[in-house]
Parts: C-alpha cells; sequence; structure tokens
C-alpha cells in the first residue's frame, strides 16, 4: 500500500471534503447490502484511499469510443449526504449491473470505473461507458465532437471493419482498463496537460 500511497500523491490525489473514512464494518455494510464480495486488494485500498480526488490518467488496452486513455477524477468511497454523486453505495445502487459490479471511479461524469466482484474477471476495472457510446452512429460521432479525435476515429475505423475484439453477453458498453485496482494504480501518470 506505501506504493500506492505514494503513486497517488505524485499524481495530486487527495481526500474529499465529505469524505467518510473507510471501516471495515462499513465495507462490510456495503458488501452484505449489495450482496457482492469486494476482492480483498479492492477491500485495502477503498479502506485507506476511498473518496480521493486527482487528475491521473490510464491508457486502455483497446481502442474505445472515448479516446486511447480513461481519466479518474475521483476514487468513490463513502461519503457524507452532501456529496453523495461521489459515493460508492449510492453509485453501485444506481447499477442494474449489481451484485456483480461494484462502482469505484468516476470521470467528471462521462463515465464510470467499475470493479467486477462476481463471473470473469473478478478484480478487474473497467470502464463503463454511460452514454452508450458503442451505439451510435459515425454520424453522431462527428456531430457530438467539433473535431473528431485521432484515437476516436482509429476505434470507429475498427468498428467498421468488423474487427472489434468479441464481448460476453451484457459487456457490450463494458471496456477493460486493468487487472486490479493495484494494476490500474501502477498504470497511472499525470493528466496534467492533457487535452
Amino acid at each position: 500500500m506505501d506504493k500506492i500511497a505514494t503513486k497517488l500523491e505524485t499524481l495530486g490525489y487527495r481526500p474529499c471534503v465529505y469524505r467518510i473514512p473507510a471501516t471495515e464494518a462499513l465495507i462490510t455494510e456495503f458488501e452484505r447490502t449489495f450482496e457482492l464480495r469486494l476482492p480483498p486488494d479492492y477491500g485495502d485500498f477503498l479502506l485507506r484511499f476511498g473518496s480521493y480526488w486527482g487528475n491521473g490518467v490510464s491508457y486502455h488496452r483497446r481502442p474505445t469510443p472515448y479516446g486511447e486513455y480513461v481519466w479518474v477524477e475521483c476514487f468513490l468511497g463513502f461519503m457524507s449526504g452532501e456529496d453523495r454523486g461521489l459515493d460508492i453505495r449510492w453509485a453501485t445502487e444506481c447499477t442494474a449491473m449489481r451484485p456483480y459490479v461494484a462502482i469505484v471511479g468516476d470521470s467528471y461524469s462521462t463515465y464510470t470505473l467499475l470493479l467486477k466482484c462476481s463471473g470473469t474477471n473478478i478484480g478487474g476495472v473497467f470502464l463503463l461507458d454511460t452514454e452508450h457510446r458503442a451505439d451510435w452512429t459515425d454520424e453522431k460521432f462527428r456531430e457530438h465532437f467539433s473535431s473528431l479525435p485521432e484515437d476516436v476515429e482509429r476505434y470507429l475505423a475498427l468498428r467498421r471493419s468488423g474487427n472489434q475484439t468479441e464481448k460476453g453477453e451484457g459487456e457490450k458498453h463494458l471496456y477493460p482498463i486493468a487487472d486490479s485496482i493495484n494494476d490500474l494504480i501502477a498504470s497511472m501518470q499525470s493528466g496534467e496537460g492533457m487535452a
């Protein structure tokens, strides 16, 4: 955990103002409420770094409709009522994918990061395409962006060619980011100066 603490500090992550420090009891209640089991490495992470804000990015493993990297604005944790939108309990309750996943991160409310808690890839961190861009036509992308980023153009070209990686049922809007929360942190770099 010391490596993770150093990395997050280097990237400028700090506790949120309305953060409720996580405890084993809060985590156990979260798991019981949502009938899921958090991977041990994520439970350890949540105890120390839930509800941390910062400015880091991690590159995707394959092309996505969001570009080549994912912004991680906030790691969700336990929050007071003042800012429930960043509370792991509220965010997880809002997803139809529970008890298979927990919502663990946010990126300027454009997409969320989730952690698989059952099924395949347990502990894996995924981008959840909350805007369902995978369903957008090429024309809708061009209408949405005044200047379409090159990495999104590459995604569209790959989609048109039919050479995208096969996804499991219910995973159309999921994009793998890391095998675990620790791998995500290890891969992250500063988002300063990135557009």
